[in-house]
């Protein structure tokens, strides 16, 4: 990723994403309907914790812009193990 920031780079490079193995437990919709998306090496990770508890711990943030959650709170329910 260095290259893309160097004034001096010919912009030839490339970016593949590798996704979380943690997004193999979510429902989310994973965008490439040929189902080509690459995950990470590894086990696949579990969340510690419910949607539900997530959005307990997360209840009145401000997500509308960028860093605009405290982060003092921001552990939350999921940040407490």
């Amino acid at each position: 990723m260095a290259d893309v920031s160097n004034i001096n780079s010919s912009g030839a490079w490339t970016y593949a994403a590798i996704a979380s193995t943690v997004l193999r437990t979510t429902t989310l919709a994973m965008g490439q309907a040929d189902g080509a998306i690459r995950f990470a090496e590894g086990p696949t990770l579990k969340p510690k914790h419910d949607a539900a508890c997530t959005g307990k711990g997360a209840a009145g943030f401000d997500f509308s812009e960028a860093d605009q959650v405290p982060a003092a709170s921001s552990t939350g329910c999921c940040g407490r193990g």
